[in-house]
């Protein structure tokens, strides 16, 4: 699984997948990570997210900036460019 954060500058992240992360980092931002489904996950799935900070945008205001995650390459989840009505980006993994 991959989880990516768009922009340019530096921002703080916070990310769930096998554990919780926060993080301050330069954009773009790109983490790959394997998670394996134990005990009760192999049922009911683990939730795996990521909430990036904000970016300046071209206009100069603050914005989230834009967030994807990725299962096997395939796009799973994404905050459609910063402007989705949640800012972070998360999905289900079963």
């Amino acid at each position: 699984m991959t989880f990516e954060v768009g922009g340019t500058g530096s921002t703080q992240i916070m990310h769930v997948s096998d554990t919780n992360h926060m993080e301050q980092v330069d954009l773009p931002w790109k983490k790959t990570v394997n998670v394996t489904l134990r005990g009760a996950e192999s049922e009911v799935g683990h939730t795996v997210s990521v909430v990036p900070g904000s970016t300046k945008g071209s206009d100069g205001m603050l914005s989230a900036a834009p967030c994807v995650i990725k299962v096997d390459g395939e796009k799973v989840a994404d905050n459609k460019g910063g402007k989705a009505k949640k800012s972070l980006c998360e999905y289900l993994l079963e």
